[in-house]
């Protein structure tokens, strides 16, 4: 294995794109379930909003891992914005695992059969599109921090 992947800087950048990106995709693939009535894609879009809404605990431990290190070769605002970047990701945090969440009871719901199984869908496709919300939030204030031709104001 190269020693990139032995740090965390690196692999919260490579990682940190499974719920930027993976989200929207499952996100949609769950509403297409759902306005369709095709219950299998419904589970398929649930358990694919569940692992990428899961996904944020690996970006967020790897990032908060790397946060000294980044801190380190990042100029004042950069800092500044690694401090925004961080507190956004900790105060979002939970709507990531209750869509993780919702999304699991979904898909138990859907492949037992369920009278409510839709509705719990509906409700975990509301919050994976909170989550999306959040994480296009804090991914806003991330990609300041180490480049400065993104910023436009201050943090």
């Amino acid at each position: 294995m190269p020693p990139e992947f032995q740090k965390p800087e690196y692999l919260h950048v490579i990682i940190n794109h499974l719920p930027v990106f993976g989200l929207p995709v499952s996100a949609l693939a769950l509403l297409l379930g759902l306005l369709f009535r095709n219950r299998a894609v419904q589970i398929t879009g649930c358990f694919l909003v569940m692992l990428t809404a899961l996904s944020f605990w690996p970006v967020k431990t790897t990032g908060e891992n790397a946060e000294d290190r980044v801190q380190a070769m990042s100029g004042e605002e950069g800092k500044k914005w690694l401090e925004v970047h961080g507190d956004r990701a900790d105060r979002s945090a939970w709507i990531f695992y209750t869509t993780t969440a919702l999304a699991a009871a979904s898909l138990v719901m859907l492949w037992k059969k369920w009278k409510w199984a839709s509705a719990a869908a509906v409700m975990a496709l509301l919050f994976a599109v909170g989550s999306v919300g959040a994480s296009f939030w804090i991914a806003y204030a991330g990609g300041k921090i180490r480049h400065p031709e993104f910023r436009s104001g201050s943090p």
